[in-house]
């Protein structure tokens, strides 16, 4: 059995003088933090911005884990065999990483630069899929450099990581000297870490918060499960569809979340992990699947961009989802065809709903190392979210048009993932040694889940269970802790880290 928090020292620092402690998310594909003040219990949630935007300028309560840096690799001595480890400057974080890696496609995807100074860029993403795959080499180096690097925008770049710093963070509620002061003042780190990974990880993670400076010593960092952040953010977060449930030291919960690389099942005794159950494929794979769709929709489409519908029909009309690209894109597409841009074989993509980790995960290194493939994973992720307020939805990149129905989706995706999650759902359920009927609330949060057909499928596994979806809402019981204001929100872990630290006395373990 594991208890929500477990702090690497010998004493957990919740006592420390300092009221100030940062909350950290760093997921696949971006970073979430927020700042904690146990004094006055109140949440600042933290965005970023890029130094060059002019003002007024939006903020993004999420970092993309993008970094673009510099590997100078030192001459081989004649006398010595071993090679040596390359020296690596950071240049961005962020889009600004992803920016400057398409002005220099040749070095950007290189990952064994040669002797000399190359550019690369490194995707945490990438890093990260090694860990849950053991026949792969994590290089647990290159994993410490690139979380380091992103946490760095949390520290200003102090210490060793001297960088241009091309984005910056504030806090939602606290003036930029007030955030700086008190990034330098914390009286701990928790961040969150998913169960199925190893200590490897985990390792990497508290190097990392180290190596950026925000803590002097691994003695002030705790590590907490998602499954325990997301229950906390339930129950003071969350909308959810009826009251929620009131936790108990003997009621359990499972929350079924899909992270970008693995959809984990946790089974939890009041805050306590006592069973987790893993199925390798997640967001990333169900928007590889949902950019597969839409390929399928364009390139037999009559290569029109407008679709067929008429002034008179203008209630009937679906929707219209537009990808954004770069115009050296739209002039490519228009004149050499959409499939010849993606320069991908498309006879070779993963199979729908299937693992095929192999070819995904090639897949992906293209989809991301690409300006037009982080285009159409943009556009998959909006179209998995217009699919469950709408049945249909007119799609267009470029000069090409098409349709993508619910149905297609939930046929070619939703249903197959179901299908081969019930074995998972059976197996966690043989080492509770218990009945469905025993858990009695079910929290679900992912890609798929705001799609209604799932949440009815999991109440009828766990038929006396109340199913919530993560959707963060404004909060019912502390007026304080407003919801951020802004183009996106943090992600649902990290309020529920927050209200974590906000517990009089949060069950923690320390280690030993």
């Amino acid at each position: 059995m594991r208890q929500a928090i477990t702090w690497m020292g010998d004493r957990s620092p919740l006592d420390h003088d300092s009221p100030w402690f940062l909350a950290i998310d760093l997921g696949s594909t971006q970073l979430s933090a927020m700042l904690v003040n146990r004094q006055t219990r109140t949440l600042h949630p933290i965005y970023w911005f890029s130094v060059s935007a002019q003002a007024g300028a939006s903020k993004s309560f999420g970092l993309p884990t993008s970094v673009y840096l510099s590997m100078t690799t030192p001459a081989l001595s004649p006398a010595s065999d071993r090679s040596t480890e390359p020296q690596i400057t950071p240049l961005a974080v962020g889009a600004k990483a992803d920016e400057l890696a398409d002005l220099n496609p040749a070095t950007a995807g290189n990952p064994h630069p040669a002797e000399g100074n190359q550019h690369q860029r490194m995707l945490l993403r990438h890093l990260k899929a090694h860990v849950l795959n053991p026949a792969e080499h994590l290089k647990e180096r290159d994993l410490q450099a690139a979380c380091s690097i992103v946490l760095a925008t949390l520290s200003g770049f102090r210490g060793d990581l001297l960088s241009p710093a091309t984005v910056q963070c504030g806090a939602e509620g606290l003036t930029s000297g007030v955030v700086q002061t008190v990034l330098r003042q914390l009286g701990g780190v928790l961040v969150s870490s998913p169960l199925t990974v190893d200590e490897t990880y985990e390792r990497s993670l508290c190097e990392a918060i180290l190596q950026a400076k925000l803590v002097p010593s691994r003695q002030s960092i705790g590590v907490i499960n998602d499954g325990s952040a997301l229950l906390a953010a339930q129950r003071w977060f969350i909308e959810p569809a009826n009251p929620p449930v009131t936790a108990s030291t003997s009621s359990f919960s499972v929350v079924c979340s899909t992270g970008a690389i693995a959809t984990e099942l946790i089974a939890l005794q009041h805050d306590q992990v006592i069973q987790v159950q893993a199925y390798p494929y997640g967001d990333q794979a169900i928007q590889q699947d949902v950019i597969h769709l839409l390929l399928d929709s364009l390139t037999t489409s009559a290569n029109i961009a407008v679709a067929p519908y008429g002034p008179d029909l203008d209630a009937a009309r679906p929707p219209l989802l537009t990808a954004f690209l770069s115009p050296r894109d739209q002039e490519a597409i228009a004149q050499d065809g959409l499939a010849a841009c993606l320069t991908y074989d498309l006879d070779a993509l993963p199979r729908l709903g299937q693992v095929d980790a192999s070819q995904r995960q090639v897949w992906q290194t293209h989809l991301d190392t690409t300006a037009l493939g982080r285009s159409l994973q943009q556009l998959a992720q909006r179209i998995l979210r217009s699919l469950s307020d709408h049945p249909v939805l007119q799609l267009q990149v470029g000069s090409y048009a098409g349709l993508m129905t619910r149905q297609t989706l939930e046929h070619h995706i939703l249903w197959p993932y179901l299908h081969n999650l019930d074995p998972v759902v059976v197996r966690l359920l043989e080492e509770l040694a218990m009945p469905p009927q025993a858990i009695e609330q079910v929290i679900c949060g992912g890609l798929l889940y705001h799609h209604g057909a799932i949440a009815r499928w999991l109440q009828e596994k766990f038929p006396h269970a109340q199913v919530e979806v993560a959707r963060i809402a404004p909060p019912r019981v502390m007026p304080a802790l407003a919801s951020p204001q802004g183009c996106d929100r943090p992600s649902p872990i990290v309020y529920g880290m927050g209200i974590v630290l906000l517990s009089p006395s949060p069950s923690l373990e320390t280690q030993t």
